[in-house]
């Protein structure tokens, strides 16, 4: 049966449930599984999608960073004139230094628009035009904060040269033309822009490679690697010729904030880049040394165990950069469960890792006993681990319980209630109803959760 077998009314409502349930993300991850109607649900995301949740400022995800400006220009319609003029009257304006009013261009320059619009989370020129009235984009003061990012977010560089003089206040508010330029170069992928920005950086400003976070965290996003290339190579340079011991260590500490989005949206090309700059900038940075000999921090792991997806793994056990029987000090299999994320577990344990690797003579059951974590206790033991390997036992009634659930007998309702109260305290504290739920469904992995 296709889509259009079915009335629009009940499709719509179908999709609007499914996003409200689990949320935009997860439900643009279910019409990979639904082929059928992957199409229209799709479409249904980007007619339906909350304009006012898109523009607040937030973290930004995979699916919006990759369609929030197809998303936004299809909504540009009566019900959202506020938004819809400013944006209007913007690409007019540019057009009219280009004194080109073709419909093909328009609309091009509509989508880049709209794109840096919501691919910058931040209030820069562009968030600022929609604040104001529509009619402010007229004006001369608006005109010159929201006219050089636009130039830059459609790729004109004659027209951004034209707009932009570069000065000693170039990053002194509200002279923010620099940095909402070149943002709006690199969410678009306009890799000219970025290399003229750069070459007219100014470079005796001591907040310039502060500044250039930022676009490096977009990039990340968006998967614009070589804008965001372009970006490292420069910082690269700029600390060879300005050693500076301080500025390095802040950077450092800020480039975090990069490896960690690249983890996060699943940019692994991106993230090579990334740790590959460390290594040659501040390698002594990072505490720990992937498999492939790049420097990595222990919080860079422990997010990736925390809030990293499936596939982030997966992509980051390809190109070797884990050694999934040991990072550092931690069992990987023993950081996954930690964090209740039975998923990354699933995929520790099919790369072939050692159930009974031990960490300080402690395999990551006996961590999971020390935690009284019954649900990791039990995903362990129905994956392999030996519970007559349990040494030390704080409350022995816990491993007990799990040795007679592993081996399929079947448990007593109130005795769960009774474990189940005795640690309320847990960090998955749930009421009884929702922890039988997860026993019932853990033969498929319903743990925690899950990120694809």
């Amino acid at each position: 049966m296709k889509l259009l077998d079915l009335p629009p009314e009940l499709c719509q409502h179908i999709a609007h449930i499914l996003v409200k349930d689990v949320g935009i993300a997860k439900a643009a991850r279910y019409r990979l599984v639904c082929k059928t109607f992957a199409t229209g649900i799709h479409a249904n995301f980007i007619t339906r999608q909350n304009i006012e949740d898109l523009l607040a400022i937030g973290p930004r995800n995979h699916f919006i960073s990759m369609h929030s400006g197809t998303i936004l220009r299809k909504r540009l319609s009566l019900e959202f004139a506020s938004i819809a003029k400013p944006i209007q009257e913007l690409v007019d304006k540019l057009l009219s230094y280009e004194d080109s009013h073709l419909q093909p261009v328009r609309g091009r320059y509509m989508n880049d628009v709209c794109n840096v619009i919501l691919g910058d989370s931040r209030f820069t020129g562009f968030r600022c035009l929609l604040r104001n009235p529509p009619s402010s984009v007229t004006d001369g003061w608006s005109t010159r904060k929201t006219l050089p990012p636009a130039a830059a977010a459609v790729g004109d560089l004659s027209l951004l040269k034209s707009l932009v003089t570069f000065s000693k206040g170039l990053f002194k508010d509200p002279h923010r033309y620099f940095a909402s330029a070149l943002n709006a170069a690199v969410v678009n992928g306009k890799l000219k822009i970025v290399e003229w920005i750069l070459s007219n950086a100014p470079t005796d400003n001591p907040r310039l490679c502060i500044e250039l976070i930022d676009p490096l965290l977009l990039a990340a996003q968006t998967f614009n690697n070589e804008t965001g290339g372009l970006i490292l190579d420069f910082l690269s340079a700029e600390f060879q010729l300005r050693a500076n011991v301080s500025k390095v260590e802040e950077i450092s500490w800020r480039m975090e904030l990069v490896v960690v989005d690249c983890m996060k949206f699943g940019n692994i090309d991106f993230l090579l880049r990334v740790l590959q700059y460390r290594k040659t900038v501040d390698p002594s940075y990072a505490d720990l040394e992937a498999s492939n000999g790049l420097p990595i921090s222990t919080e860079e792991v422990s997010f990736l165990f925390r809030e990293g997806s499936r596939s982030g793994l997966i992509a980051l056990l390809r190109v070797g950069i884990l050694d999934l029987n040991r990072m550092g000090s931690h069992l990987p299999l023993d950081q996954a469960v930690r964090f209740c994320r039975y998923d990354l577990a699933h995929v520790i344990l099919n790369h072939g890792v050692d159930i009974e690797m031990r960490d300080k003579g402690c395999t990551a059951l006996q961590l999971a006993v020390d935690r009284r974590y019954i649900p990791a206790i039990q995903f362990l033991i129905e994956n392999g681990a030996n519970p007559d390997s349990v040494g030390v036992c704080i409350e022995c009634r816990l491993i007990q319980v799990a040795k007679v659930h592993a081996q399929g007998q079947k448990l007593d309702r109130a005795a769960w209630r009774e474990f189940w109260q005795l640690h309320r305290h847990d960090a998955l504290a749930r009421t009884w109803d929702d922890y039988e739920a997860i026993v019932r469904n853990e033969h498929i992995g319903l743990y925690g959760k899950i990120k694809d």
